[in-house]
């Protein structure tokens, strides 16, 4: 039976924390889908959360739970489309729980997407034993959306019932005219130990002059002391810029527009919007081989992220930029938000 009501799960209000590429995502799904749904939101970030807990087991997030998990069964109607977008870590562990929960208690009565933002690094070496109940499926409505043709083999054992949807930029149009400011780099993203934000530091004491933008905000007040006595340590104090969280657009695409190169050292992604909307500003992207980032760049197009951050330094000094430029620039037209749109469509078309 066809609906017109799509239920999206996920963090549309982070109430000042956590703000990221699933929350602009999620913002973006009236465009995507051309109002041809009822959109229902369903937060998965209540008040209840404290700052720094992510995906912790602690009361905080144990309320959290119960709250969406109510709110779930409060606003869904039977024949709905759910469609929950999770994050990473044991935040993913915890939505993919309540996931399981609510498809078994719903007993068919809603067609339900489960679409992961981020790839565990420990999927790509295969699926612990413990959490395989989690993956297997029974109903054939429910499907997985994954941003990664391999972590779909490596869950074919399980569950064959994916597809998977790349996210590509957030940008309603590919910028043309670009002007960039020499030796100039830029960090998007969360500051934390996760995304290996030292390894940015480490980089830019290898290339005198440059400087380095950071626009985001510190996970932890302790990370953020690391960093400090890092910057401190290497000399760096007038060569790093901290612009905290933008929100505002334009800003954040000034910067963007301007910067030379964007780095991500990240130790695990699924495919990063920044990155994604850094190529296609223009920004060289410097980044580790995580999430789906292997499967949509070419060494032509990208600089990989090594172990000697000196060979980094010399490879980023040798390479033709303006070829990149022009490579990212024909990239970021096959990954735009009407493309993503498109393959979203046809996977929810599809249950």
């Amino acid at each position: 039976m066809n609906t017109d009501r799509l239920v999206l799960v996920g963090p549309h209000e982070t109430y000042n924390r956590f703000k990221g590429g699933i929350t602009v995502y999620l913002s973006q799904m009236d465009h995507m889908l051309g109002g041809k749904y009822e959109l229902v939101k369903v937060n998965t970030v209540t008040k209840s959360v404290k700052a720094n807990s992510r995906g912790r087991l602690t009361a905080s997030n144990i309320i959290n739970a119960w709250k969406v998990f109510r709110a779930l069964r409060s606003e869904c109607k039977p024949h709905d489309i759910v469609y929950w977008h999770t994050s990473y870590g044991n935040a993913m562990l915890k939505d993919l729980l309540l996931w399981r929960l609510f498809s078994f208690l719903s007993k068919g009565k809603h067609k339900i997407v489960f679409h992961w933002h981020f790839v565990p690094n420990v999927l790509y070496e295969g699926v612990h034993p413990l959490v395989v109940p989690l993956f297997k499926n029974s109903l054939r409505q429910n499907k997985y959306i994954l941003l990664s043709q391999h972590l779909g083999e490596k869950l074919s054992p399980y569950n064959k019932n994916w597809d998977f949807v790349y996210n590509g930029n957030g940008l309603f149009q590919v910028p043309n005219n670009i002007k960039k400011e020499d030796q100039t780099a830029i960090y998007v993203g969360s500051i934390e130990e996760r995304k290996d934000f030292l390894k940015c530091l480490d980089l830019l004491a290898m290339m005198p002059n440059y400087t380095l933008r950071v626009v985001g905000s510190f996970v932890s007040t302790d990370y953020q002391r690391v960093v400090m006595s890092r910057i401190d340590f290497l000399g760096l104090k007038d060569k790093v810029d901290f612009h905290g969280y933008v929100d505002d657009r334009h800003i954040l695409e000034e910067l963007l527009l301007s910067s030379e190169l964007l780095l991500l050292p990240s130790r695990a992604e699924g495919l990063p919007l920044a990155v994604m909307e850094g190529a296609a500003f223009g920004c060289i992207p410097v980044i580790s081989k995580v999430g789906s980032l292997v499967e949509i760049f070419s060494k032509d197009e990208v600089v990989w992220w090594g172990d000697d951050v000196n060979e980094i330094a010399i490879t980023i000094s040798g390479i033709d930029k303006e070829r990149y430029r022009s490579a990212l620039h024909t990239l970021s037209l096959q990954y735009t938000i009407g493309a993503r749109a498109k393959e979203l469509t046809r996977v929810i078309s599809s249950l």
